[in-house]
């Protein structure tokens, strides 16, 4: 089998499929395979991986002949809290701010970050993100951070502070649901209105 052919394997399509069909596999499959979902994180980083080699592939063959310019090698190796406008080099948020996929995805940004740490060998871009993201964000570690929802990215104290009917929906949702995020702020809110409760 050629090497060009390899990533279009891996997404189960035949070589030389639409960017339609791309985006729809890669969906597919990463959503079953997603490490939040109980998947596989090396199937999950082998779709990844087979998903960003087809995008370069259609970004080079519709690019004008002139030479394109390196992006990532113009980058400035500042510290990553300086770099909430430095843009991402990789994955499904390729070429996004930092400060805007930790907005957009902090689900994305806790598997970049827990990623990170349980495996050495990642590009550098990769491992900068994760970097910004621990000095940025430790309360995604904690589960002091909402990851879904109306309320995504911001602290579960500011949401129970904010808007004690929305924290009221999420434990009742939360008995019959399989959702990791909902349940991680389910934990939390159990947690801590317990033991708000107890100290008056």
């Amino acid at each position: 089998m050629p090497v060009d052919a390899l990533p279009f394997t891996v997404l189960g399509l035949r070589p030389g499929a639409s960017a339609g069909e791309i985006r729809l596999a890669y969906r597919r499959l990463a959503l079953q395979h997603h490490p939040d979902k109980g998947g596989d994180t090396n199937v999950f980083q082998e779709i990844t991986a087979a998903h960003e080699a087809l995008l370069e592939k259609a970004q080079d063959q519709s690019a004008p002949s002139t030479p394109r310019t390196n992006v990532r090698r113009s980058r400035s190796r500042t510290p990553p809290k300086t770099q909430s406008s430095a843009m991402i080099g990789f994955g499904k948020y390729r070429e996004m701010s930092y400060e805007s996929v930790l907005q957009t995805d902090p689900v994305y940004c806790k598997w970049v970050a827990e990623t990170a740490r349980k495996q050495e060998d990642h590009p550098e871009p990769f491992v900068r993100f994760a970097e910004f993201i621990a000095s940025e964000r430790p309360g995604l570690f904690d589960g002091s951070t909402v990851l879904f929802g109306k309320y995504k990215g911001h602290l579960c104290n500011d949401v129970l502070q904010r808007d004690t009917n929305y924290c009221y929906w999420v434990l009742k949702v939360s008995l019959d649901a399989d959702y990791q995020p909902l349940l991680e702020f389910a934990a939390w809110l159990w947690k801590h209105q317990f033991a708000a409760e107890t100290s008056v």
